[in-house]
């Protein structure tokens, strides 16, 4: 490695360990033209070990990466990133370096402050979007399928992976004219941690599906591109009638959720002080969150239930409710959940209605039906044999 490259990356932020780890690379491996440029992707295998190598606080290594990012908040209070460094476009959202990324935050911001106002904790409150930005691009162009929740569904069977349901999902089904019932559910990949200690990626990404359609819904899905490669943040530019999926965005978690979950603990807040007390949004989504109004749980003053619990068979339950019939149907099924005082999901209320006892029952009888007919079958056969 040259002088010249040395300085460079000392100029970037890296220190001697990180440096020698890049030396090393470029000693075993001299004719892979690839690692000077995958040094400018964050995740990558060499980015990663080289990241690992610092001999810097937990604070330090986020300042480098925000640096590297050339990351800025505009006059409208929204992240644009200028620099030549991007997230790896083959790192999956479960990935362990987000899990690494995730442990330096909660390092850096451990108590009930959180990001608090600092400019570190503004960059990187509003980092979390990009984040999301990516984990959305990596499942669209990765996998096959109809719609983008196929699409997820494909990811998590390659990876073995299971996703929570159980996280409410009231401030991503805000409405604009009164509520009537969730659009939306949300997704938190993986459910269990699947990294190790002394990481955790337990519920760190997120996504926001339609019910209806199986689409991502996500604040990218409104935003315009300008000509300088910098996103159109001018909240005159868009008309908030038209911001929904911005009001109801997905949001990368820095903190572990609950959920219905019992694997973290009850005094573990890391996901109140990082991810829902956090900095300031951009001026738009703070315009659009105004006109776009979440509604209060079952439980308590409002008339919130998830509908999605426990994953397809909720979102297949659901989908068999004709359009004229679900607002009566899902105010049956919040009456359901009061009674019951929890939501285990539709499809625990969907099965106990007459006619999905009749279904179910239809289906026994069939199934009985089929066994006969297959034991007078073979009853047959050997008839036939016997002669």
């Amino acid at each position: 490695m040259t002088r010249h490259n040395e300085t460079f990356l000392t100029n970037a932020g890296w220190d001697e360990a990180a440096i020698l780890v890049y030396r090393t690379a470029t000693e075993q491996q001299p004719t892979d033209t690839t690692l000077a440029d995958s040094l400018f992707l964050i995740g990558s295998p060499l980015y990663e070990k080289m990241f690992d190598a610092l001999h810097l606080s937990a604070t330090s290594k986020l300042t480098l990466l925000i640096h590297q990012l050339e990351a800025t908040i505009d006059q409208h209070q929204f992240l644009q990133l200028t620099g030549p460094y991007r997230i790896d476009p083959e790192l999956p959202p479960h990935a362990l370096f987000f899990s690494k990324l995730r442990r330096s935050v909660q390092l850096a911001f451990p108590t009930a402050e959180g990001l608090g106002t600092s400019p570190l904790g503004r960059k990187l409150h509003l980092f979390r979007s990009y984040i999301d930005l990516h984990n959305m691009t990596y499942i669209r162009t990765h996998y096959d399928g109809k719609t983008d929740y196929e699409k997820l569904q494909h990811y998590l069977i390659a990876f073995k992976l299971t996703c929570d349901y159980t996280t409410g999902a009231n401030f991503h089904n805000r409405a604009a004219t009164g509520f009537r019932f969730p659009a939306n559910m949300k997704l938190q990949i993986p459910q269990k941690n699947t990294a190790p200690r002394p990481y955790n990626n337990a519920r760190m990404a997120e996504f926001i599906v339609e019910i209806a359609t199986g689409r991502f819904v996500s604040e990218w899905n409104c935003y315009t591109r300008l000509a300088n490669g910098h996103y159109q943040s001018d909240p005159t530019a868009y008309e908030l009638t038209n911001c929904r999926d911005i009001a109801n965005t997905a949001s990368f978690n820095y903190g572990v959720s609950h959920g219905q979950n019992h694997d973290v603990s009850k005094n573990d807040q890391s996901h109140q002080w990082l991810d829902v007390q956090h900095p300031a949004d951009p001026l738009l989504r703070k315009q659009a969150t105004r006109l776009w109004k979440s509604e209060g749980d079952f439980n308590k003053t409002g008339n919130y239930a998830d509908l999605v619990k426990r994953g397809p068979r909720d979102v297949s339950a659901w989908h068999t409710i004709p359009v004229a019939q679900q607002d009566d149907m899902y105010q049956a099924f919040v009456a359901f959940c009061r009674n019951k005082r929890r939501n285990k999901g539709f499809h625990r209320f969907y099965r106990q209605l007459p006619h999905s006892q009749k279904r179910r029952t239809l289906t026994l009888v069939l199934y009985v039906i089929s066994i006969c007919l297959l034991l007078l079958i073979l009853w047959l056969f050997s008839q036939l044999i016997s002669l």
